[in-house]
């Protein structure tokens, strides 16, 4: 008998990994975190997908903290075999769920490493070498049968920016891992950047994030969706997508396009890239502001630009494209030069900010009235990138934020610049107005207007609005520049003229020529 029950077992532990899992851990971050701390969180969803279709046996249990990177996930490991710590979520504790082991491990992990300074293209090998290690810190902590890991979601919302194609490259290294490990891959990233790709056919002003980097309701239907899959009945997932999910959402074979503008190095030129469903390609047009002409297309339905010659002289712009009945329009809005790479200076506390330290040849010249662009730091001309505002990455439609971070990667204390040319017909009084665009940082934001310096302080989220100091425009072209230094983290700031009420100041033209 005992042979025969110990046959039984042996069989059992050779069932496919498609066999169900009763108890699944979700060892995660602050979005994992959300999964159960938000109303909406993909947690309750998964839960509430589950009882629908009559299965109640299976444990869902989110391991979510704020601020987790795959390398400080093996710290709570460590604790976890003597300090029974709480993470993110209530009534949830790590040392308890891993001593109960589980059935399915699902490792959920990658985004605050993306926005980390310390992880980059370069530094990418090293960051699979740690990933490995947590792989192998868990199973020597937590009983499991099946082990899968998930891609981190999206970090802004155009899938182009520098960190999204850092996460693109993660996630690469993630489905190597899982095959080097026997384990599966969970593409909760795919999932996530499908639904949102198809969505922005339909509306260009879909969001699927809160604040840049954590989903909104909509992100979290993504994830249940990859989560279901995960735990592998068919019945539930296909209950979840034909009764549950949103009607909005499932538009995966509709026509539509989706359009996202390209900085530029050029001044004078930009692209939009843009994917088409439906529709005619070889009709492809755009119909564009004053001032700009389409220069050329180029690519495949899936994966096209327009390239496109000209400046757009007032703040805010759409572009209309079209291809035979499919058409989406596109805002544009007046372009900064932006220059990025230099030393902020160290500081925590606004009060341990030194304006002396973060000072660089473009804050003197741009004191001396003189053209920043041509400045010579350390020995070498400066260079300059065109950045066109977007909601993609600022979280808002908001046409004088910058979000550096879109761009390169950020060291700690590192600081950038942003140049724009205001026209003003007549001489005319606004306020300047500077606030952060961040969740997880401050910044440090210097303005200059016409030689002047008109502001100086530490910028915030937590302040929760914009500073406001009057300025005066005067008559003909302005000159309007900032210095924005960062800590680290989340690097992204606002600064615009406007009249003291919020409102745009009519009759004003922006350049980065002043031609």
């Amino acid at each position: 008998m005992k042979r025969l029950l110990s046959a039984l077992f042996s069989a059992m532990l050779l069932l496919p990994s498609a066999a169900f899992a009763e108890r699944v851990l979700v060892v995660g971050d602050s979005i994992t975190g959300h999964s159960m701390n938000l109303r909406f969180g993909y947690t309750h969803q998964v839960r509430k997908a589950l009882k629908e279709a009559g299965v109640n046996d299976v444990e869902f249990i989110p391991l979510g903290g704020s601020g987790q990177s795959v390398s400080s996930w093996r710290n709570v490991i460590r604790n976890s075999r003597d300090k029974n710590q709480k993470l993110d979520i209530a009534g949830i504790f790590v040392k308890e769920e891993f001593d109960k082991g589980s059935d399915t491990l699902i490792i959920f992990l990658g985004m605050n490493d993306a926005l980390a300074p310390y992880t980059d293209f370069s530094t990418l090998p090293r960051w699979k070498a740690e990933y490995q290690k947590l792989i192998d810190d868990l199973k020597a902590r937590v009983r499991f049968q099946k082990l899968i890991l998930a891609s981190p979601t999206m970090l802004t919302e155009t899938p182009y920016s520098y960190k999204n194609r850092l996460m693109d490259e993660m996630a690469k290294l993630i489905r190597t891992l899982a095959k080097e490990n026997g384990a599966e891959y969970l593409d909760t990233r795919e999932t996530f950047q499908t639904y949102h790709e198809a969505m922005r056919k339909q509306n260009p002003k879909q969001n699927f994030m809160l604040d840049y980097v954590h989903p909104n309701e909509l992100g979290h239907n993504c994830l249940t969706l990859s989560f279901l899959k995960a735990i592998g009945r068919k019945n539930v997932t296909d209950h979840y997508l034909r009764k549950t999910m949103p009607g909005s959402m499932k538009v995966l074979k509709k026509p539509g396009m989706s359009l996202a503008l390209q900085n530029s190095s050029v001044p004078g030129e930009f692209t939009i890239r843009g994917s088409l469903s439906g529709g005619d390609f070889k009709a492809l047009n755009a119909r564009l502001p004053e001032g700009l002409k389409l220069r050329k297309i180029e690519g495949t339905p899936d994966d096209f630009t327009l390239t496109i010659a000209g400046e757009v002289r007032q703040l805010r712009n759409t572009v209309t494209v079209t291809a035979g009945p499919v058409k989406q329009t596109l805002a544009l809005n007046a372009p900064f030069l932006i220059s990025t790479g230099y030393d902020g200076g160290r500081w925590f506390k606004p009060a341990e900010f030194r304006k002396e330290k973060a000072e660089t040849r473009i804050d003197l010249d741009a004191k001396a009235g003189n053209d920043v662009t041509q400045s010579i730091v350390q020995g070498k001309k400066t260079q300059w990138l065109v950045y066109y505002p977007s909601a993609d990455v600022t979280g808002g439609d908001d046409p004088n934020a910058v979000d550096f971070a879109s761009v390169t990667n950020g060291r700690p204390f590192e600081s950038g610049y942003l140049v724009r040319y205001i026209h003003a017909p007549e001489a005319t009084k606004g306020v300047l107005s500077v606030g952060s665009k961040t969740f997880a940082g401050q910044e440090q934001v210097t303005v200059y207007l016409n030689g002047k310096e008109v502001y100086s302080d530490v910028v915030t989220a937590k302040k929760g609005k914009c500073d406001t100091v009057p300025v005066e425009l005067k008559k003909g072209w302005n000159t309007l520049i900032a210095r924005v230094c960062r800590v680290t983290w989340q690097w992204a700031a606002s600064v615009g003229i406007r009249n003291a009420d919020g409102s745009e100041i009519s009759g004003l033209t922006y350049s980065i020529t002043r031609k």
